[in-house]
């Protein structure tokens, strides 16, 4: 068969094989490499899974959909159990929630309180900190050709309400994309309105935070 294989290609007995190979289905192709005993599919770890569904900035519903795409094709994303594991051991004490008293408006007027999730990043100057170190080794930061004055690092912080859900996030503007998705970290997210009594309970102990980051020095 070999010998036929060469005669044919010519010489090249591999370049035949590659286009007989090119002509299968995918389910051909595959049984095909099962029957002779090589890996047809593609095993992907915890740790990576979790890598791509950060760098996606997709949640675990999207990610169950991803994961049966690309099993289809012969590619298995690790479990998501496991990658709830890994994430807690990454987030640490990193990352605190608790059940808060908010406010919520009655159908018949004024408000009722009642515990609601809060999430919140507890060291928010840390975190800030470790993002601009992280930037500055990846060469990413920028000052926008002299916007910025270059003894000065720029940070904006908002909140955005949505989905049932409030959300306070901040964006270092240092960079060349500064409102990008993947520049957008959100540190604290609560269930419940955004009312001047609902934000002092999520908030109010950013409040000494916040400024110690406009002054506090970098470098």
């Amino acid at each position: 068969m070999q010998m036929i294989r060469s005669v044919l290609s010519a010489g090249e007995p591999t370049a035949l094989i590659q286009r007989e190979v090119l002509t299968l289905s995918d389910e051909e192709r595959r049984a095909l490499l099962d029957k002779a005993g090589i890996l047809s599919t593609i095993e992907i770890g915890a740790a990576e899974t979790l890598a791509i569904k950060a760098g996606l900035a997709i949640p675990w519903n999207k990610m169950r959909f991803l994961r049966r795409w690309l099993k289809s094709s012969g590619i298995c994303l690790a479990g998501e159990e496991r990658m709830r594991q890994i994430s807690c051991q990454i987030v640490g004490d990193n990352l605190k929630g608790e059940i808060a008293p908010f406010s919520f408006p009655l159908p018949s007027g004024g408000e009722e309180v009642k515990g609601s999730p809060l999430v919140y990043i507890p060291h928010l100057v840390d975190m800030v900190i470790h993002l601009l170190d992280e930037n500055e080794r990846a060469g990413l930061l920028t000052w926008h050709d002299g916007y910025i004055p270059a003894s000065e690092v720029w940070l904006k912080i908002a909140g955005d309400k949505g989905g049932g859900t409030f959300k306070m996030n901040f964006q270092i503007v240092n960079v060349a994309a500064p409102n990008s998705v993947h520049n957008t970290c959100v540190f604290c997210c609560f269930e419940a309105g955004d009312s001047v009594t609902n934000l002092h309970v999520a908030l109010d102990h950013f409040k000494d935070q916040v400024e110690h980051l406009h002054g506090m020095k970098w470098r």
